[in-house]
């Protein structure tokens, strides 16, 4: 087994996971005067539905909800690579 194929599901699960991060802060700083779309917006970032609701502190979303939108989009990116892996036989780049 080569270490390519263990290190590439890694890195799109940093990919992923930064990204998801990035636009669970985003969701969180967006003034309301732009009406995000509530439909792509809870596509990207299911931590939406809790601003809408319960309008969180910015604590909570650093610590709480951004790392969980991030955990859960970074094993979305594991589960395509190792697919992807999978379905080409191993052979990585």
């Amino acid at each position: 087994m080569s270490l390519r194929l263990f290190s590439a599901p890694v890195k799109v699960l940093c990919g992923f996971a930064a990204i998801a991060y990035l636009v669970a802060i985003f969701a969180f700083f967006a003034p309301h005067t732009w009406n995000l779309n509530p439909q792509l917006m809870l596509a990207l970032c299911p931590m939406y539905f809790v601003k809408m609701t319960i309008d969180p502190s910015p604590l909570s979303m650093y610590c709480l909800l951004a790392p969980m939108n991030a955990a859960v989009f970074g094993s979305v990116g594991v589960a395509v690579t190792r697919r992807w892996l999978f379905v080409e036989g191993g052979r990585v780049g």
